[in-house]
């Protein structure tokens, strides 16, 4: 069986290490990279094996991009979020089944839309296979099963540095447009059993971790819950996702965005015009792009009643940067979740076709067996 990789970045990088290292599931590997220094960065980590290839090619050329990806079982997009519907529908058309890391919701609706084509073709296109969404909603999805009746699911996930630099106490990991667009997008959470739109950055609360994160806030951010708002209407009275920060950043950003930062409007300056978001993302980009051994905080709470008593289902991860291997925190707990996803496919292990949400695909006791056999470790609590 062939898999083959979109974008050679952290993600990328993460999930080829976890698809050669662990259980040996594709004989064919390929990874699609424009840029020329990536590929020769990841030919000099991944040498000598036999079953690997690398292939320089722009993601946007959709033409190019299905001759070349002719012939394979499954795809993975470890791309920005912006192109996971067109590289979905290149899938599709070379009859691929498709894993994509998620992140933003208009572009998951419009990739709901193609699950009549996609269970035609008997094809299986797993959205948001990530951290957040995807690892975050197994383990709400593993405490919902446990309940006869929800109540509350409340998902906090952060990914951080261990060391905090000012001003912004914070390091980027993925895209800087995809972490504005978090902090300024409506944010959609189940409250009392309906559908409801927040604002971002809003609902601030103290969260407490073991050292040295004893103290956090934690705030709603939009894109964390995927498919598991949707899927779970009906079965939950109030789900939320909150993302978590070193104390003081949400006003921060808050502070840029109320002085126009958010803003895609043009500004005109004598050697050109710059919109002030586009701006800030540069600023971004080129202060808080360092490689500071990160950790990923997440706690999921799910409670409700079982047999009539009340009931507390609790699922916490504190994953650090491997610094051997020389693997973020963020790249273990997206990039694995990932690659299990795939190695799931390519062992049958899920029979659905179509668009299918990661929560209804996936068993979470298998899915948290193989985590742990990588390294990532949840420490799950139940109260009565």
């Amino acid at each position: 069986m062939k898999v083959s990789i979109l974008g050679g970045g952290l993600m990328g990088y993460a999930i080829l290490y976890d698809l050669i290292h662990n259980d040996g599931a594709f004989e064919d590997i390929s990874v699609v990279e424009k840029n020329a220094d990536r590929i020769e960065y990841l030919w000099k980590h991944f040498p000598n094996q036999d079953n690997l290839s690398f292939i320089q090619l722009d993601l946007t050329d959709g033409e190019k991009l299905q001759e070349t990806l002719l012939g394979t079982d499954v795809v993975i997009s470890a791309a920005p979020y912006q192109f996971n519907l067109h590289l979905m529908e290149v899938a599709l058309n070379i009859g691929s089944h498709f894993i994509d890391l998620g992140g933003n919701e208009a572009i998951l609706n419009k990739q709901l839309d193609y699950d009549e084509k996609a269970r035609r073709l008997g094809l299986l296109m797993i959205p948001s296979c990530g951290l957040a969404p995807g690892l975050v909603s197994l383990l709400a999805i593993d405490g919902i099963r446990k309940l006869d009746r929800v109540e509350w699911v409340k998902i906090y996930c952060g990914g951080l540095p261990q060391s905090p630099r000012p001003p912004l106490d914070y390091q980027i990991v993925f895209s800087p447009h995809g972490l504005i667009n978090e902090y300024l997008e409506p944010v959609k959470v189940i409250e009392n059993g309906e559908v409801v739109e927040k604002p971002a950055l809003s609902e601030r609360e103290e969260i407490h971790f073991p050292k040295p994160y004893r103290r956090m806030e934690a705030f709603l951010t939009s894109g964390g819950t995927g498919t598991l708002i949707y899927s779970q209407q009906g079965k939950v009275q109030n789900l939320f996702y909150k993302t978590i920060r070193y104390p003081g950043h949400a006003e921060k950003f808050k502070f840029l965005f109320d002085l126009g930062f958010k803003s895609d409007e043009p500004l005109v300056f004598e050697d050109g015009r710059v919109s002030p978001r586009r701006m800030l993302e540069k600023i971004l980009e080129n202060n808080l792009t360092f490689r500071d051994p990160d950790v990923v905080l997440t706690r999921v709470v799910v409670s409700g009643r079982s047999q009539e008593r009340s009931c507390t289902h609790t699922y916490e991860i504190i994953d650090v940067m491997d610094e051997r291997l020389n693997l973020t925190a963020m790249m273990r707990t997206t990039g694995f979740t990932a690659a299990v996803v795939a190695q799931l496919i390519h062992e049958g292990k899920i029979a659905r076709r179509g668009v299918v949400p990661l929560e209804e695909a996936v068993s979470p006791e298998e899915f948290f067996l193989r985590l742990r056999r990588r390294g990532i470790v949840i420490n799950q609590k139940s109260q009565t």
